[in-house]
């Protein structure tokens, strides 16, 4: 979209031809890709929960501004407000991110808690999330905006494709023997992840050729494969939530 110089940015955006003109629909699709960038902006980092609490007290120079419980509500789509506290501590914590990085004469007078040897380690040269149009990382408002729908971040609706390209028989099996050591590490049974991966994927076939796949008594196959990660991310997700997964990350951390 081209940004007209003769009128404010806010009323351009505003006028934006993609944004749904249903104004529920519009929150409900906002509410979601608010989730999916979260979850984006969480793994792209390689932050864990606890990990994302400790980056929003810091910002804030304030205790426990969001609670791992409210990203996990995020994460699954299940959070239907979100406090002022809330994105305070994503804008906050998104700009400090950018300015440690980027500008450190600014950074200085922002005010957040001091930088000890953790926090260098979780923001440096990590990910900001960027508006659109302005290119300057999301403050408290625009996160308000992405979470009504009227922002989207491209990056993260571009980003998390899959390349029908890679789905290799080598890549399948890398998967399968990936899938099968997590579920060992997580330390549920078979058993139990069974029923849990019926009601997370949806479909009973779909379900049991993943876990037979698991156990070595069949293949991931090559056709289904694009699908299969995206049912693999959620019920690793569901099973441990410390971190979230992706078709993305979990092709990188298979073939790793």
């Amino acid at each position: 979209m081209a940004i007209n110089h003769a009128q404010p940015l806010w009323v351009t955006m505003l006028m934006a031809s993609d944004l749904n003109p249903d104004n529920n629909v519009r929150r409900e699709l906002g509410r979601q890709h608010m989730s999916t960038v979260m979850v984006y902006w969480l793994n792209r980092n390689g932050w864990s929960h606890p990990d994302f609490e400790a980056i929003a007290e810091w910002a804030l120079n304030e205790k426990s501004p969001i609670h791992q419980s409210q990203l996990s509500h995020i994460r699954n789509q299940k959070m239907r407000m979100l406090g002022s506290k809330n994105l305070d501590a994503f804008g906050m914590m998104n700009q400090a991110i950018w300015l440690y990085n980027n500008d450190r004469e600014i950074f200085r007078e922002l005010g957040t808690a001091t930088v000890t040897e953790k926090i260098e380690r979780l923001i440096s040269n990590k990910l900001s999330i960027l508006h659109p149009e302005t290119g300057d990382p999301l403050g408290a408002g625009e996160w308000f905006e992405l979470f009504l729908g009227r922002i989207k971040i491209h990056d993260v609706i571009t980003g998390g494709e899959v390349d029908d390209s890679e789905m290799t028989e080598a890549l399948a099996e890398d998967v399968r023997g990936y899938l099968s050591r997590e579920i060992q590490q997580i330390g549920k049974p078979i058993h139990e992840v069974t029923p849990i991966a019926r009601r997370v994927i949806g479909d009973e076939a779909t379900a049991r050729s993943i876990m037979e796949a698991v156990v070595g008594l069949n293949i991931l196959s090559i056709d289904d494969l694009p699908a299969t990660l995206g049912h693999i991310a959620n019920l690793l997700n569901e099973l441990d939530d410390s971190r979230q997964r992706t078709a993305e990350t979990i092709i990188q951390e298979a073939r790793s």
